[in-house]
């Protein structure tokens, strides 16, 4: 009688094993469903790298293009930083665009001569710069660059500038 135990257990076990795989594929797919339909669900897959530019939104520039554009005086630089520090100091010819003092800088940047139009700020930490830029390119400027850099680097490295430190 022992024999036919072992085989109703045997049984019993190989079902709880089959119904438990059953249950976690169930509860997979229902996970991966949800994910699936949420906006802000977790990457599966690596998402690949977008290299290609974002219509609209402003690239960087370099200290040394930007100098260039500079000395051919083929860009206009707008600085993003307030007002007392645009005055202690800034890349001459510079218009400073201070948050909050913005409002007629878009018509009064259409038909201007230069190519390009630069915005900085202090620093690469300082965000002033690209919110800048990206206020501008919503009201339809595109030629725009950041020059993250920044006003820090540009007059540690003994370039034009001009102001009242």
């Amino acid at each position: 009688g022992a024999r036919k135990g072992d085989m109703m257990g045997g049984g019993v076990l190989k079902q709880g094993i089959w119904q438990g795989a059953v249950l976690v594929i169930i509860a997979v797919v229902l996970a991966l469903s949800v994910n699936a339909r949420r906006s802000d669900g977790l990457p599966l897959m690596p998402r690949s790298e977008v290299k290609e530019l974002v219509p609209g939104k402003p690239s960087d520039i370099s200290l040394e293009d930007a100098l260039s554009h500079y000395r051919a005086r083929t860009a206009l630089f707008l600085d993003a930083r307030d007002d007392y520090e645009y005055a202690a100091g800034h890349i001459p010819g510079a218009w400073s665009a201070p948050s909050g003092k913005r409002a007629d800088l878009p018509g009064r940047l259409q038909g201007r001569p230069e190519q390009l139009i630069i915005a900085y700020c202090s620093d690469a930490e300082c965000p002033l710069a690209e919110k800048l830029a990206a206020e501008l390119a919503r009201s339809g400027i595109t030629n725009l660059r950041i020059m993250r850099e920044g006003w820090l680097t540009w007059s540690n490295a003994g370039l034009p500038v001009e102001g009242q430190p």
